[in-house]
């Protein structure tokens, strides 16, 4: 009981190093997630979600441009409001909701120069600087995976009994520098703007719910 699932679809937007053009991809994560609801206070409902994602980030600067082809797995805290704290006003069709959680990324990406040569990269078979070396093509080696926190606010649109629209926005803050392939002074970010698909299964009221209908 209290089951469902989400399909996602959405647009990636990079931020590091390499983030002057070119920093929207789309589609730039596809996903899907199992969700169980936990708990109503019949302020919220608090539910449990994971997920997992695959995408790519990608950016431009000074003639030097990276793409990272990446999959992302979370486990997330999600609390979807029904009414405000005064409980004068309840929400029905379209309810907010917010979510943060802990999670991995694992990746490959190539730093280009403006001939399409590999300057650096991880996840590759590559020499830092060595551009005839590297060329344009390398061999694969081993993923990087990085520490990431999802934090992330959005809308919850009721269809009907069984299926939800959600429109979604959340950022992803690792523990790393080398999404772009080049290590400098920050660690980089990411946002996903997204929208999805949520199919509920046998959804049992909670005695909250009941008592605040």
């Amino acid at each position: 009981d209290n089951w469902s699932v989400t399909a996602q679809i959405g647009l990636s937007i990079f931020r590091g190093d390499f983030d002057e053009q070119g920093v929207f991809k789309f589609p730039g994560e596809i996903g899907l997630g199992i969700n169980k609801q936990v708990l109503s206070t019949g302020i919220f409902n608090g539910g449990i979600k994971g997920q997992f994602n695959f995408g790519r980030l990608q950016g431009s600067k000074d003639g030097y441009s990276f793409e990272n082809k990446y999959k992302e797995g979370t486990l997330n805290f999600q609390a979807i409001l029904n009414t405000w704290v005064n409980r004068n006003f309840r929400f029905e069709k379209i309810r907010p909701y917010a979510f943060a959680g802990i999670g991995f990324i694992n990746y490959r990406v190539l730093l280009r120069d403006s001939n399409g040569y590999v300057v650096s990269g991880y996840g590759y078979k590559v020499t830092d600087g060595d551009t005839e070396g590297n060329g344009t093509n390398p061999e694969k080696d081993k993923p990087v995976t990085d520490l990431m926190i999802p934090v992330g606010v959005g809308l919850n649109y009721k269809l009907n009994k069984s299926i939800n629209i959600e429109l979604e926005a959340s950022s992803r803050f690792i523990n790393s520098d080398r999404l772009d392939g080049r290590v400098r002074y920050e660690n980089d970010k990411y946002w996903f703007i997204s929208v999805g698909v949520t199919y509920m299964f046998n959804n049992k009221e909670f005695l909250a719910d009941i008592f605040n209908m």
